[in-house]
C-alpha cells in the first residue's frame, strides 16, 4: 500500500490488530526487513503498522534533505495520514533516533516508545565505530555478499556458528537495498544528528530499551546512558545477543515487549 506525504509517497503494510505499533526501521532496511517470527507474536496483541523510511524500499526519495529530524517528519506526517492520533513505537537501530525524535518533538503523538538497540547521539553517547559503519555501508558483490558481511556485524560468531538453520533463513530474506546515493544520505544524516542527550529528562512517556550485551554497532553502554536520563524507562540486556537481536531472539523480544506495552 502507498501513503502521500508531503514530498514522498510512503510504501506501508499492516497486519494484526489493536492498539497500533509503528515499526520504524534501521540504517538501509525496509519493510522487508522485519522477520515474521518478530511480527506475528506483535500483531497479535497490536495492530502493527511497518513502513518504508524515505528513499528505501516503495517510498519515494523526495525533496527534502535526509536527516534524523526529517525522517521523524516523515513519520509523523505518515501517522496523522492514517488518521490516528496516538500511536506506540518500536525503533530499531536508527529507527530507534528517529522514534526519540518523535518521543521529545511530538510527546502526545507517542504513547510508549520502544528503543531497540539504539543510542542518544551527540557527545555524550559512546560513537560508533567508523570501520563498522563503513562495513554496513559496502553495498559491493551480490545481494548474498552483502547480507553475509551485515550478519557478521549484526550477530556474534558463536550465535552465527551454532545457528546455521536461521543464518541460513536470514540470508534468504527478501532484499532490497537502497541506491548508493540514499546509502550516503543515511550516513550523512546518522552523522549529522545532534542527538538527544539534553531532551531525554523531559520525556514523559514510558519507554523500553532493549539492546544484546554483544552488540558491536551501537554499544550496549549507549543503552544504559539512556536510561539514565529517562525518567520513565526500564532497561532489559539480553545476554549474547548482538545489534541484530530482534532476529537472534525474535520471539522472546516480541514476549517482552508486548509485556510492556500491554
Amino acid at each position: 500500500m502507498g501513503l502521500k506525504v508531503r514530498d514522498i509517497d510512503i510504501s506501508y503494510r499492516e497486519v494484526g490488530s489493536g492498539n497500533p505499533l509503528v515499526l520504524i526501521m534501521g540504517f538501509t532496511g525496509t519493510i522487508e526487513s522485519w522477520v515474521p517470527s518478530f511480527v506475528e507474536p506483535l500483531a497479535a496483541r497490536s495492530r502493527v503498522i511497518m513502513f518504508d523510511n524515505r528513499g528505501t524500499g516503495g517510498t519515494s526519495e523526495g525533496t527534502s534533505d535526509f536527516t534524523i529530524e526529517q525522517f521523524a517528519e516523515d513519520t509523523t506526517g505518515f501517522v496523522h495520514a492514517l488518521g490516528l492520533e496516538k500511536v506506540d513505537v518500536l525503533g530499531w537501530s536508527m529507527g530507534g533516533f528517529i522514534a526519540q525524535e518523535l518521543a521529545t518533538r511530538y510527546p502526545d503523538l507517542v504513547g510508549s516508545a520502544v528503543l531497540v538497540s539504539s543510542y542518544c547521539g551527540g557527545e555524550k553517547a559512546i560513537p560508533i565505530d567508523p570501520g563498522i559503519m563503513s562495513g554496513l555501508a559496502d553495498m559491493t558483490g551480490s545481494t548474498r555478499d552483502i547480507i553475509s558481511r551485515h550478519l557478521k556485524l549484526m550477530f556474534p560468531g558463536k550465535w552465527l556458528k551454532d545457528n546455521a538453520a536461521a543464518v541460513d533463513q536470514l540470508l534468504s530474506l527478501p532484499a532490497d537495498f537502497p541506491s548508493v546515493e540514499v546509502i550516503e544520505k543515511q550516513v550523512s544524516a546518522i552523522n549529522g544528528w545532534p542527538g538527544t542527550w539534553s531532551r531525554l529528562p523531559q520525556v514523559k512517556n514510558r519507554v523500553l530499551l532493549l539492546c544484546g550485551t554483544d552488540d558491536i554497532v551501537i554499544s550496549p553502554g549507549n543503552s544504559a546512558i539512556m536510561a539514565d536520563r529517562l525518567p520513565c524507562c526500564r532497561l532489559v540486556q539480553l545476554e549474547e545477543c548482538g545489534h541484530g537481536a530482534i532476529f537472534q531472539e525474535p520471539e522472546n523480544c516480541a514476549s517482552i515487549i508486548e509485556e510492556f506495552l500491554s
